[in-house]
């Protein structure tokens, strides 16, 4: 099944608003408010860019230009950009087959800017590198291996952007202890993953916000061995047709202290043919796990108030995760409400962060106030040494 924008009607349209409206606030809502809801909330689609630049920069091979003052309304062909200086602002351009290297800037501004065609491996469009606030908002990112990458930076800011067809190794990446915020874009194609969020500090926190992720061909979001002492949030995203899952917080993410609430999943488990693959990409797409929320290897995770629709398998499927809340979300349509596992044997020799011996185990967690309906096989299914209070 395949959904797009929509309308909603009577009781759900209100629903619908009423939640983007607790969202809007920084709340959130009971899914009581939203039950019955099964079509996605309305969402304006940020604007994209429409620019002419009227400038154009061309670089030799091998020269990196570093940039010390504002860049407006250029296109910039071919070339590797260095920005270090403070409070830099580069606006109305476009970067064809070109990337910006940011290392140690302050306040750096980007917005209403194309990023397009750099597909070149491991390569980020924007590459942000121990950066301190830096904006990235109202940009096009399109047709590049990686879109953002933020590493080691601080306070990173991605906000109204639209990104397509990133699919080398996710359309952003944010990890190496980054922190930051990721609101209101829209994402479409993504290989892996449409966010990648990886190792994090112990003062770290990540937001992600009131975004539409579609067709995401693995995880939308992915959580890879990442935990803080602060709280991260994924909030209020509306997330469609995904091959794998929604949402992922695994690879070891003990005492990962994030939030996941108010979120709308569905499709989960799309078929792989509705893709769109290309003779260069990375490797080939593989049948995933087709969740709605998968927590494994992970602690300290909370799931509160989100609707999960017509997923292949499981809405909610724990394994090997503890300290995990369950509260107030409603899966419909799935072959599976909730389900608890212990461990994968195949974890322990997993080529990506191995899991010890001595960290496999059973899934525990909270429940309160979750909802069901229209689930194949059964709403809850609980593997023996599992518990669930």
């Amino acid at each position: 099944m395949r959904y797009a924008l929509s309308l909603i009607p009577g009781r759900a349209r209100r629903a619908a608003i009423l939640l983007s409206a607790a969202i809007a606030l920084g709340g959130w809502l009971p899914i009581s408010s939203v039950a019955g809801a099964t079509q996605p909330p309305d969402w304006i689609a940020p604007a994209v860019p429409s620019i002419s630049p009227t400038g154009k920069l061309v670089c030799r091979a091998g020269q990196i230009p570093l940039l010390t003052d504002d860049l407006v309304d250029t296109r910039v062909i071919g070339c590797d950009l260095l920005v270090r200086d403070a409070g830099i602002r580069i606006s109305g351009c476009e970067f064809v087959d070109s990337r910006l290297l940011v290392e140690g800037a302050i306040d750096l501004v980007i917005e209403d800017c194309i990023f397009r065609d750099r597909y070149r491996r491991e390569e980020a469009a924007i590459n942000l590198y121990r950066a301190i606030r830096p904006t990235v908002r109202g940009c096009l990112v399109e047709n590049n291996y990686i879109g953002i990458g933020a590493h080691e930076s601080v306070d990173v800011s991605i906000e109204r952007c639209t990104f397509r067809d990133n699919d080398g190794h996710n359309a952003v990446t944010i990890d190496l202890g980054s922190t930051g915020a990721i609101r209101r874009c829209l994402f479409r194609n993504s290989f892996p993953h449409a966010i990648l969020v990886g190792k994090g500090t112990p003062q770290g926190s990540v937001a992600i916000a009131d975004n539409r992720i579609e067709y995401s061909v693995e995880d939308a979001i992915d959580f890879e061995n990442f935990s803080s002492s602060e709280p991260s949030l994924v909030r209020g995203n509306i997330i469609l047709n995904t091959a794998w899952a929604g949402i992922n917080v695994e690879y070891r993410s003990w005492d990962a202290n994030v939030v996941i609430e108010g979120n709308y999943i569905a499709a989960s488990g799309t078929d792989l043919a509705a893709f769109p693959q290309h003779p260069h990409q990375p490797e080939p797409y593989a049948e995933g796990w087709k969740h709605g929320i998968l927590l494994e290897d992970c602690s300290g995770v909370t799931v509160r108030g989100n609707t999960i629709v017509d997923c292949e398998e499981t809405g909610i499927k724990l394994v090997n995760a503890r300290d995990i809340a369950l509260e107030l979300n409603h899966v419909v349509g799935c072959n599976i409400g909730i389900a608890l596992r212990i461990y994968n044997e195949s974890s322990l020799s997993h080529p990506i962060f191995p899991l010890p011996e001595t960290e496999a185990g059973s899934s525990s967690a909270t429940a309160q106030g979750n909802t069901f309906a229209r689930n194949t096989t059964t709403d809850w299914q609980i593997e023996p040494g599992c518990d669930v209070e």
